[in-house]
């Protein structure tokens, strides 16, 4: 599936306590928490005089359907190590449609400028937002099933799932077409 192709690109590197989590609807995770901050500076462009940073977060639960990135508009301010969010915008990642989640101070036609802005940047194009989507869906799954490993009783006991075996995710597919082609 395209999560899973997706989450090959990159290696997740997850912190030790992500697999605790309960895995929920709405609980999101920054992309960069995940997959390293190696490409931030695709996030980094210019708006008027000022240098912004845009966090992306996703929704990491493979049955949610949501198609939502969260971004975390911040003013990069020189000198200054701990980033304050200005702006958050939730934005659906196929109609570029966006609702405003947190805004303390900002005024909504700035809001507005300062998102198309970032557009420009990203050429218009949500291909890049929508690809760190679908990683983060695989990464879910992965997460998932490293959670069942450690706490169901048919994997504590050492049974090995065959490669032909229905997969323990509950999808219906086989082991190795489904969770099994993630793991080695």
């Amino acid at each position: 599936n395209r999560a899973d192709e997706a989450i090959k690109e990159d290696e997740e590197q997850p912190l030790n306590w992500f697999d605790e989590l309960e895995l929920e609807e709405g609980h999101c995770f920054g992309y960069a928490e995940v997959f390293g901050d190696k490409d931030n500076d695709r996030f980094i462009f210019k708006y008027k005089d000022m240098e912004y940073f845009v966090d992306d977060q996703y929704c990491s639960n493979p049955d949610c359907e949501c198609n939502q990135a969260i971004l975390t508009f911040a003013e990069i301010v020189p000198g200054k190590s701990v980033l304050e969010p200005k702006f958050i915008i939730i934005v659906c990642l196929y109609t570029g449609e966006y609702e405003v989640d947190y805004n303390p101070q900002t005024d909504e036609q700035e809001i507005e400028m300062v998102y198309e802005c970032f557009l420009e940047h990203l050429n218009n194009d949500l291909s890049l937002l929508r690809n760190r989507y679908l990683k983060m869906k695989g990464y879910g799954k992965k997460r998932i099933m490293r959670w069942r490993a450690k706490h169901d009783r048919a994997f504590i006991y050492g049974r090995k799932i065959g490669r032909n075996e229905p997969c323990p995710c509950g999808s219906g597919k086989k082991y190795k077409k489904c969770c099994g082609s993630n793991l080695e």
